[in-house]
């Protein structure tokens, strides 16, 4: 399959030499872009199903070929979603903050979009240092200002984006409550 995709893909040297058949190297591309995304989609399951840390590890690097080939295609931004809950399944947070993110960002007409910019608070949440690891912190700076980690900084970032895409929403009050504790505790 990558060799497939590699070769003879939108972007291979094979598509440049039959430039002149665009409907041949578009529906090669759409063949292409359908059996990877499906196979993905396949591996993902089995991943889930089976949940040892090698079943995942492949799924996510097909997830990655795919973002890779296929940046133009109308799934690139629910791959991504797909990416994220998988990378959220195998504890890679930051990893998956980083796509539920991109999807926040960028696709904003997503049927993943409002799951994207909660999950993307979920994930940088389970970076934070915890209540007492704050309260050390704090304690051992006595009056001087605690600076924050890159975490508490992207978390708080992750709880902005929610906050003004759905200012009435229903993760609102906890959202508000949480970022408030990173700076009040």
């Amino acid at each position: 399959l990558a060799v497939w995709i590699e070769q003879f893909g939108p972007d291979s040297s094979w598509a440049k030499r039959n430039a002149g058949k665009p409907e041949m190297v578009t529906e090669n591309s759409n063949l292409q872009e359908t059996t990877l995304r499906n196979h993905t989609l396949r591996l993902h399951q089995t991943a889930v199903s089976v949940k040892t840390d090698y079943t995942r590890q492949v799924a996510a690097d097909s997830y990655k070929m795919y973002l890779t080939y296929f940046k133009n295609s109308p799934k690139h931004s629910e791959m991504r979603f797909f990416l994220a809950e998988l990378y959220f399944d195998m504890r890679e947070y930051e990893k998956a903050a980083a796509q539920y993110q991109w999807v926040a960002e960028n696709d904003k007409k997503s049927p993943y979009y409002e799951k994207s910019v909660i999950n993307n608070v979920l994930a940088m949440e389970k970076l934070l240092p915890t209540s007492q690891k704050l309260e050390e912190n704090r304690k051992a700076a006595k009056d001087a200002k605690v600076p924050y980690s890159p975490a508490v900084k992207k978390f708080e970032q992750a709880c902005l984006l929610y906050l003004q895409a759905f200012p009435k929403g229903e993760k609102a009050p906890e959202i508000r409550k949480r970022s408030g504790d990173l700076y009040y505790a």
